[in-house]
């Protein structure tokens, strides 16, 4: 601080500032100072612990962002493929058909990056510190706007919100980049502040008992880490992906309507050319027809991506792209899901997306169109508790111990318990939402099957196969 004049009571006033300060978004300071600095430091250390556990035992929610997302069509039409495209990964001509389905996760982080997923710690905690900047986010963005309007009066707009046109069954979809400026205050502070804060009232110890909250007699407990602040800002801007494979062979077909899910994103993949060979093009429609009824009947309101895939066999080829477009607007004139179309580029004009794998002809415009769908669909909105998500991390955990699946009855149950969270149709709902959301399998068309839940999707698919 002597560079910026700041004595022994400008010290002391800030110190006594930021203690008062219950609600700042302030979790770390390092300073080189000693004496008023080092209890600066030891303060904002104990007031974000506070804030930490107040977080975990409270009764907030927020959105997980996270969504499942479906890749269903014929065998060898490249679904495979399609998916490690969309993960940036290489392209492998010998890579074996899947086998009933492969279930795996992704991640398109804030600045529009496909990506394996990041997951250290435990859910709770890191959905813990995403519930802290939120709170101090909302809580400073109402004091701006009151600040800029009279008597007080709230009146936030909206800005950049990206926007969907539907006509019929398409959905045709528009770009919009948000750009955030973050400014940061930089201080540096005063050494020799001991003497002038010896005759300042001693500090009150910071209570660290969580806030209580009613039908809930059992706290959650987790250890506050620092990395988990870069963590929770990654989460909050990003989205999770959980990625399901399905094998495109017919002998699969009668299982997969066991893990098709009413909310998500389907993306149909088919090989063009088979569309397009007369040997071929009936056999090929009658698959398309077949997953477009599968997942009217299983997910009648989701959005559907159809991508056609080996352009670069095509392309050179004048008219074909239209001749495919023609067939499968034939095909979806029905009343089927929505149908996602390009909005911009040389296929603007197609209701499929025509993509190369090995020559990654295409591939950026379907990623920014899977993902553009993915943030605007209602589901990833939905928010969950964070007595919720303790509850997730008990049951997963169970993982550690090799097992592939619980019994409801006397596993789940307890476990909801331990992290106070008693109710029966509370748990329930839980498993609902971790099913849709692609965390665990939880059945409940018969009593047997409500019994069950498998914490480990792949191990069932597997068994299936």
């Amino acid at each position: 601080m002597a560079g910026n004049n700041i004595g022994n009571n400008g010290a002391i006033t800030i110190r006594n500032a930021i203690r008062e300060n219950k609600e700042s978004a302030l979790v770390k300071l390092k300073l080189s100072d000693r004496g008023i600095a080092a209890e600066i430091e030891r303060d904002i250390n104990e007031r974000v612990k506070t804030r930490f556990a107040d977080a975990l035992n409270s009764d907030r929610k927020a959105p997980l962002n996270r969504l499942r997302l479906m890749f269903v069509g014929q065998g060898r039409a490249g679904k495979s493929a399609t998916v490690r495209s969309l993960l940036g990964k290489p392209f492998t001509p010998e890579w074996d058909s899947t086998v009933g389905a492969d279930v795996s996760e992704g991640m398109i982080s804030e600045n529009r990056k496909w990506m394996k997923p990041d997951q250290r710690g435990d859910f709770a905690s890191r959905f813990a510190v995403r519930l802290m900047f939120t709170r101090a986010d909302d809580d400073n963005e109402k004091r701006l706007v009151q600040k800029s309007k009279p008597n007080g009066s709230v009146n936030v707009e909206s800005q950049g919100d990206m926007k969907s046109t539907t006509t019929a069954n398409m959905i045709t979809l528009n770009d919009s980049k948000k750009k955030v400026e973050d400014d940061e205050d930089k201080s540096k502070f005063l050494q020799d502040t001991l003497e002038e804060d010896k005759r300042v009232q001693p500090r009150t110890e910071p209570n660290f008992k969580p806030t209580e909250k009613v039908n809930h007699d059992t706290d959650i407990m987790r250890e506050y880490d620092e990395k988990l602040i870069l963590d929770a800002k990654h989460d909050a801007d990003s989205l999770t992906l959980s990625l399901w494979d399905f094998g495109g062979q017919q002998v699969f077909y009668s299982m997969h309507h066991l893990f098709l899910t009413k909310s998500g994103l389907y993306v149909l993949v088919f090989d063009m050319r088979e569309l397009l060979d007369p040997h071929t093009r009936n056999g090929a429609k009658t698959y398309l027809l077949f997953w477009l009824r599968s997942i009217k009947l299983h997910a009648p309101s989701v959005s559907i991506v159809l991508v056609g895939t080996f352009l670069a066999d095509i392309m050179e080829e004048k008219g074909k792209l239209q001749v495919i477009d023609k067939v499968l607007k034939e095909l979806t004139k029905g009343s089927f899901a929505q149908i996602v179309v390009p909005d911009n580029g040389e296929f603007e004009n197609l209701i499929f997306f025509p993509i190369d794998n090995k020559e990654r002809f295409g591939i950026d415009q379907l990623r920014r169109a899977v993902e553009q769908c993915a943030r605007d669909d209602k589901s990833v909105l939905q928010e969950v508790s964070i007595r919720s998500m303790a509850f997730l991390d008990s049951i997963l955990s169970e993982k550690q111990k090799q097992k592939a699946y619980l019994t409801f009855s006397d596993e789940v149950k307890q476990l909801g318990t331990n992290v106070g969270v008693p109710s029966i149709r509370e748990q329930e709902e839980a498993l609902a939402f971790f099913h849709e959301r692609g965390f665990l399998i939880h059945m409940t068309s018969t009593e047997i099957l409500k019994n069950i839940v498998v914490i480990n999707p792949q191990w069932l698919i597997d068994a299936l196969s």
